[in-house]
């Protein structure tokens, strides 16, 4: 059920629009995706607002790979490493109204919000 629930919404979130290559930082609305590489492996992310909170979703580019999901709160921030350095900030907006995805370089800081 849970593997059925995850590629449908991956589905919907390539639905709704096509993936959006992240720049250095970009905010994204609910259910649009971005794609980046992360330590030479391309990963999708995308999220939905659920209950204050962006339910957070990322994964392989490519079928089938293993999905962290995690519910960040208002302002609260994951980060996702590559065996190289390089990493993929996920930081929730006010209300879950917006995901801003920052793309760090290896050894590079996040930018200051």
């Amino acid at each position: 059920m849970l593997r059925h629930t995850m590629r449908s919404l991956a589905a919907a979130a390539l639905i709704v629009g096509a993936p959006a290559m992240a720049a250095e930082r970009e905010t994204v609305a609910p259910l649009q995706a971005v794609m980046q590489d992360v330590g030479g492996a391309r990963v999708m992310a995308f999220y939905t607002s659920d209950a204050g909170r962006c339910a957070t979703t990322v994964m392989p580019d490519e079928e089938p790979g293993p999905r962290l999901r995690v519910a960040l709160a208002p302002m609260a921030t994951a980060t996702v490493e590559g065996p190289d350095g390089a990493s993929l900030a996920l930081t929730c907006g006010e209300a879950a109204a917006s995901l801003t995805v920052e793309h760090r370089s290896p050894g590079a800081k996040l930018a200051a919000r």
